[in-house]
């Protein structure tokens, strides 16, 4: 049976402050995180993305360098994933050589269970987020590799999910999700393997299920808009025991889950 814990934030957006986001506060808003994960040692520190908001590659590489620092004083495995903002002025290569990490697909194993984090390209181009259509056969294989039960991790979610009330994407968005979400999730709930799905980007806290996964996305450690005129300092903790996971997110704008932890393709339909 599966065992791990996972300590998680998402969206620091390192920068200026936005009439939404305190950037500017966010190297402040992620001591509470980083000393709460190194007291409660996690398996792995999982960063969902957009470390900062780019405003120019001298700016975004000494921005993410402080953030890298502070990320890395958690001794344990750790997950970076690219989001948007982070490659708007700055490559993948240096992404990875300041946080020290690889920036591209791959499995992390974990005890009874694996995270499977897919890094399907994020750049924003003229006409929204691409297709994620090139990236499909390696998580297609990935998932089909072992039995173990699969928590996928993406900086952009793939539910499908309405975000009406959502501050950036309630009046609808090319940038909110890929344009092929649907064929994602398919490749997910034909697997059988996918037992929980994790994002960010979207900025609130959010629980959908899609076929028997559940796929939650976590506030943005800087955002306001549902904590006016604070920053949710959100930051989040998710166990995996005894069958079950639980998802405890901290903070101005806190969100709890527990939910049981098995694989899709346990979660049908009698008949289908």
């Amino acid at each position: 049976m599966a065992h791990a814990r996972l300590c998680i934030v998402s969206d620091i957006h390192c920068g200026p402050e936005t009439p939404t986001k305190k950037g500017n506060r966010a190297l402040e808003l992620l001591r509470p995180f980083v000393d709460y994960a190194r007291i409660m040692q996690p398996d792995v520190l999982l960063d969902l993305g957009d470390r900062i908001t780019d405003v120019d590659t001298p700016t975004d590489r000494r921005n993410l360098v402080e953030v890298a620092a502070r990320l890395g004083a958690v001794r344990c495995e750790r997950i970076h994933l690219l989001g948007n903002h982070d490659v708007g002025r700055m490559s993948r290569t240096e992404n990875a050589e300041i946080l020290g990490v690889p920036m591209k697909s791959r499995v992390v194993p974990l005890d009874g269970c694996r995270i499977v984090v897919w890094q399907p390209h994020v750049r924003v181009e003229a006409t929204g987020l691409p297709p994620a259509a090139s990236t499909l056969d390696w998580l297609r294989t990935a998932l089909a590799a072992s039995d173990l039960p699969a928590i996928v991790v993406s900086h952009v979610p793939v539910s499908g999910q309405s975000l009406l009330g959502n501050y950036y994407f309630g009046r609808g968005s090319n940038i909110a999700t890929y344009p092929d979400h649907a064929e994602v999730r398919r490749v997910a709930e034909e697997s059988g393997k996918v037992a929980l799905w994790l994002s960010g980007h979207v900025h609130w806290n959010s629980l959908t299920i899609v076929n028997g996964i559940p796929h939650v996305t976590i506030q943005s450690l800087t955002e306001t808009f549902t904590t006016p005129p604070e920053p949710s300092g959100a930051y989040a903790e998710l166990e995996i025991a005894g069958g079950m996971f639980e998802l405890t997110v901290h903070g101005r704008d806190p969100f709890h889950l527990r939910l049981p932890f098995r694989p899709s393709g346990e979660r049908r339909w009698l008949g289908k």
